[in-house]
């Protein structure tokens, strides 16, 4: 098991865009107290960096040896798959299967919820 946190609890620092430090930096504060997994989510506006941007914080990532998740408040398809296709590269071969695991996890909650 991997104890990591969210952008969110980086709120205040992340809150004003013009002062908020990099996502690399946030992910060196995260290591330096412990964290192996950071979870980032609307409040870091992921979606302004590009592929390239995502790929080189993933590669400096593992180095710390912090993971680095997406998180987003939607259940909207269109929403995260635009997320998903501003993570990485790597993401985007692997869109479709996503989306089908997706439609299981939603299918897998609405049956469960049935019972």
């Amino acid at each position: 098991m991997k104890i990591g946190t969210t952008s969110f609890t980086f709120r205040t620092a992340l809150s004003d865009e013009r002062r908020a430090p990099s996502l690399l930096s946030v992910v060196e504060r995260c290591r330096e107290i412990g964290l192996e997994r950071l979870q980032v989510c609307e409040n870091a506006r992921p979606l302004s960096l590009s592929a390239r941007q995502w790929e080189r914080l993933i590669e400096q990532s593992a180095g710390l040896g912090v993971e680095i998740q997406l998180g987003c408040k939607t259940l909207s398809e269109d929403e995260i798959d635009r997320s998903l296709v501003a993570f990485t590269a790597e993401t985007r071969r692997t869109r479709r299967k996503s989306r089908e695991k997706r439609k299981l996890c939603v299918f897998s909650a609405f049956s469960a919820s049935l019972r």
